[in-house]
């Protein structure tokens, strides 16, 4: 969803400084045949391994035991910073010399604070959504589409942080090309009516991960316009009805890295989002320095 939120942006900044200019006309995705291809909804295989998948998920979402009144979340908050061009080129720099991609850098980064700052209460296991546009062509940047897949990624915590980067990063390649968009999309087309269990048991059950953590990388949009410039672009935040309500969303815009943090009271207390903001940054810094030394 947050592409689709840039797109819209960068359309209304360019309608913003130009009335007359064309943006172009929207060829909308109106149902599930006009992204996953003919052969696999006529495939009979396919289709029975969907509904087998969909029906079992269902079933299982409606047995899943849930507490009786959803979470109370109390007061939402969001902590924001950025880093400037130096330090963000610094952390990019880094994770290419090393064969590791800026976003498992920073997933060790959010699971080593939260075990740090939570202790037996993290649960050592951050969830990253993955952009189906990179799997599906047929939904283009400028789609209005909401519909996202998903790995989850933990660290060993016998090994150090440095030992555990590789590891990690094997991991998100091994799971990332195990994702089948298409197969995803019919399994959830034919688990519809499971929605409202799925939906009171992340309101009612008990979370099993510390975090939501998405990296937009850069922002594709022009800082120069013919009326005026634009300054920063802060990483959009989501909340939904969740009981944990916690995510990390981090953009790059201008060459500086910028940091949404959204939270809920009733799950992780603000102060404790705070420190957890001070680890992160500390580790980050804490590396890139170790690196200098060492150099």
């Amino acid at each position: 969803m947050a592409v689709s939120a840039m797109s819209l942006l960068r359309e209304f900044l360019a309608v913003l400084d130009n009335p007359t200019v064309d943006i172009g006309v929207e060829k909308p995705i109106l149902g599930i045949q006009d992204v996953v291809p003919q052969n696999l909804l006529a495939s009979r295989k396919q289709q029975f391994k969907a509904k087998f998948i969909g029906r079992l998920a269902a079933t299982a979402i409606k047995f899943i035991p849930t507490g009786k009144r959803a979470i109370e979340r109390k007061e939402d908050y969001l902590i924001h910073w950025k880093f400037d061009q130096d330090l963000s080129q610094q952390i990019i720099t880094h994770c290419k010399s090393n064969g590791f991609t800026v976003n498992t850098f920073l997933c060790a980064i959010l699971l080593q604070a939260f075990l740090k700052i939570r202790g037996n209460a993290a649960f050592n296991k951050v969830s990253c959504p993955v952009d189906i546009r990179r799997f599906a062509p047929q939904i283009k940047d400028d789609h209005l589409f909401a519909f996202g897949l998903m790995i989850v990624l933990s660290s060993n915590k016998k090994m150090s942080f440095e030992e555990n980067l590789p590891l990690m990063q094997a991991s998100v390649d091994r799971k990332t090309a195990k994702l089948n968009p298409y197969i995803t999309m019919m399994v959830m087309e034919s688990a519809h009516d499971a929605l409202g269990n799925f939906t009171k048991l992340l309101k009612n059950g008990k979370s099993s991960n510390d975090c939501m953590f998405s990296n937009l990388g850069r922002i594709q949009i022009p800082h120069q316009y013919e009326s005026f410039t634009l300054d920063t672009i802060f990483s959009p935040t989501v909340i939904g009805p969740l009981g944990n309500t916690t995510t990390l969303v981090t953009s790059t815009f201008r060459n500086e890295m910028d940091f949404s943090f959204v939270g809920s009271e009733g799950y992780l207390p603000h102060f404790e989002a705070l420190a957890i903001r001070d680890e992160i940054n500390r580790t980050i810094k804490l590396q890139l320095d170790s690196l200098k030394i060492s150099c």
